[in-house]
């Protein structure tokens, strides 16, 4: 007996050892066009070997593993077949999901991919034989039948969904995890909720007259009856706005503040940034460009093309950049003189500018690049600016030129 009462508690150290060989996070390498993953030392985890495969969220990876076929009923329509992976590699969602493309050109590139990943643990799915879309759970179990025209990633709770027919004007609302509408299908635009609130976009306004009655509107702008974008919380309450929908777009919330873009019926002349509150942080005009806030600094664009770093006060913190990339743990992405390195929060340059590009931080890596001649190298670095990983490959095409 007292020899049992010994070996359970080595068993359970043993089973405990075993459950911690799952990494906390892997990072994507492409190698020769075959995707894998490596972990946070460089060592390869997961053989390269998928036609696709996407960053991990939530512990699970979207891969694609054949080539496409075309669609029957509408050839100009290629179909990829998907599944995810988790951390040990092992295919925890079979490859019969489809995702749809009018061009293969676009199979690869993530923003295709994005809405199909975890959110708060469900992600969109497309139905092979209505073409609507609804949400599974990590197991790939339906969890809300597809109903929608189109339907983006869960935040904080609620998904947007558009619930207009094909070619015609949206109208999106959002639901929660129980596929229940809480916020109306008012909206011809509707951003992922972020900090609590959500920049919409209403193409009839007169569904908001009861709301506008409530506040009192600036008198510099003009709100057409045609297209108004505000803010709403996750009521559904409008707390910001309207803003002219003509000469007004605008994105998500981070860091306190929302990027409002100023336009002249589509090509951008400036932005600015709005708090939760509504008030501009330029209260004058706007700036060039800009990047979201991140670390309590945003990147600003000046009208002699240089960059710098902004507070939330809008005023300049750092020295003049040619470009610069938002915070991200901590760390920016800096370009000085043509070459790409990285500041920390006190602009002090940490990795040197010798790189073509540099990635954002995630858990303490970062994607870099180097060309030389039709020499390309891609692969990370961590915080010090030590190469973990690379990989390297001829550009026929800087080869021929």
């Amino acid at each position: 007996m007292k020899k049992l009462i010994y070996i359970l508690p080595i068993l359970v150290l043993l089973l405990n050892a075993c459950d911690n060989n799952t990494p906390a996070y892997l990072y994507r390498i492409n190698v020769n066009g075959q995707y894998g993953f490596i972990d946070s030392l460089g060592r390869v985890s997961i053989e390269p070997k998928y036609l696709y495969a996407s960053d991990f969220k939530e512990g699970l990876a979207l891969v694609i593993v054949d080539p496409s076929s075309k669609d029957m009923n509408n050839p100009d329509t290629h179909i990829l077949k998907y599944g995810f992976i988790d951390l040990n590699g092992k295919l925890v969602i079979d490859t019969m999901l489809e995702l749809r493309l009018d061009s293969l050109e676009n199979a690869n590139r993530d923003w295709n991919i994005k809405p199909l990943l975890f959110s708060e643990g469900l992600a969109v799915f497309q139905s092979s034989s209505t073409g609507k879309y609804g949400y599974i759970d990590s197991h790939g179990n339906e969890i809300i039948a597809p109903t929608y025209t189109n339907a983006a990633q869960f935040s904080e709770g609620l998904a947007s969904v558009n619930i207009a027919e094909k070619n015609t004007v949206e109208r999106r609302g959002y639901i929660n995890k129980a596929g229940v509408l809480v916020i109306d299908t008012k909206y011809s635009m509707a951003k992922d909720f972020s900090e609590g609130l959500a920049s919409v976009c209403i193409s009839n306004l007169a569904e908001l007259v009861p709301e506008i009655e409530k506040i009192e509107l600036n008198e510099s702008i003009v709100v057409t009856p045609s297209f108004t974008w505000l803010v709403i919380n996750t009521s559904g309450n409008m707390v910001n706005g309207p803003f002219d929908g003509s000469s007004h777009r605008l994105y998500s919330y981070a860091d306190g503040y929302c990027p409002v873009e100023f336009h002249q019926w589509g090509p951008s002349i400036g932005w600015n940034f709005i708090d939760k509150k509504g008030n501009y942080l330029f209260p004058d005009g706007y700036i060039n460009d800009v990047t979201r806030f991140a670390d309590g600094f945003a990147g600003g664009q000046q009208n002699d093309g240089k960059w710098v770093f902004m507070d939330k006060f809008g005023k300049v913190r750092s020295r003049l950049f040619d470009e610069v990339k938002p915070f991200s743990d901590g760390l920016a992405s800096v370009k000085e003189n043509g070459k790409w390195g990285v500041v920390d929060t006190s602009f002090n340059l940490v990795i040197p500018c010798k790189y073509d590009d540099c990635g954002l931080f995630y858990r303490g890596l970062a994607t870099f690049t180097i060309n030389h001649n039709s020499l390309v190298i891609d692969g990370y670095f961590d915080k010090d600016g030590r190469i973990v990983w690379q990989t390297e490959h001829h550009d026929i095409h800087k080869a021929i030129n």
